[in-house]
């Protein structure tokens, strides 16, 4: 019985490879096997294998304007402007205007 539930918990525990693709900067499409991490923040890369007995690779957001798992979750790189501010009240600055950053990020 303890056997089974442990077994069970690592089997929800991995993250999967599903299909997927993502597009270069140059415009060209690739399908692939992109691992689902579920991510929770904004990724900077993301893992990927060519065919199912293939060997991971990453990617990251300067090589890569789109990427996408089928059903799932799709990111796409953009250029925003996001406030750095603290949030702490403790450590807030004097000035009123937002500490506003240029950032490429995956949405």
């Amino acid at each position: 019985m303890i056997f089974l539930l442990i077994y069970s918990f690592k089997i929800f525990a991995q993250a999967n490879f599903e299909k997927g693709y993502f597009i270069n900067n140059n415009g060209e499409k690739t399908e692939c096997l992109i691992k689902n991490v579920d991510w929770l923040n904004n990724p900077t890369s993301f893992d990927y294998k060519l065919e199912e007995s293939g060997k991971p690779q990453t990617n990251d957001i300067t090589k890569v304007k789109v990427f996408e798992i089928y059903n799932t979750i799709k990111f796409i790189r953009a250029k925003v402007t996001v406030d750095l501010s603290v949030t702490n009240v403790n450590y807030l600055s004097k000035k009123r205007q937002p500490d506003l950053v240029e950032q490429e990020l995956f949405l």
